[in-house]
């Protein structure tokens, strides 16, 4: 009899638990968001053209307070300039020359667009990034096709 009501006294002690740390979390993903700094991990990748291609390795694009890293993978067709000759990662780049603007959302969210001015070959990246953890990425590129990202965004340490 006492194990069985120390086993409902656990479980009724960690199940309580459970909200708490995830507030705590969700806490954090929005003061990193609200600071710049945080990180979007890609699970997945969707060209425009093509199947979704399920990332099995961590590709992430990191955002700090002035600097950016990005190291995502491309999937999708390049139309003309350099890039078509070359085997080069559009996605694979360091930038401390961007414009961000960033949005809150009705629904809840941040909806933040970055423009590159150091990085010639992208147009426009948006995020759509919510508190749960879940993210979106929205690729435009300017001599080939968009990708889009479908992850999650965490708290750059």
């Amino acid at each position: 009899m006492k194990f069985s009501k120390l086993n409902v006294v656990i479980t009724i002690l960690f199940v309580a638990a459970l909200p708490v740390s995830k507030a705590v979390c969700q806490d954090d993903i929005k003061q990193a968001i609200l600071s710049d700094q945080w990180i979007f991990v890609a699970q997945s990748a969707s060209p425009q053209s093509g199947r979704t291609q399920f990332l099995t390795s961590r590709y992430e694009f990191r955002k700090a307070k002035d600097t950016i890293n990005s190291y995502l993978p491309y999937y999708g067709r390049s139309y003309s300039g350099a890039g078509a000759m070359t085997n080069s990662n559009p996605l694979d780049f360091k930038s401390t020359d961007f414009s961000l603007d960033k949005e809150e959302k009705k629904k809840g969210g941040w909806k933040v667009t970055i423009k590159l001015k150091d990085v010639n070959a992208i147009r426009v990246m948006t995020f759509e990034l919510y508190e749960n953890g879940s993210a979106n990425l929205n690729v435009t590129l300017n001599d080939r096709s968009p990708i889009n990202f479908i992850g999650k965004v965490e708290v750059l340490k």
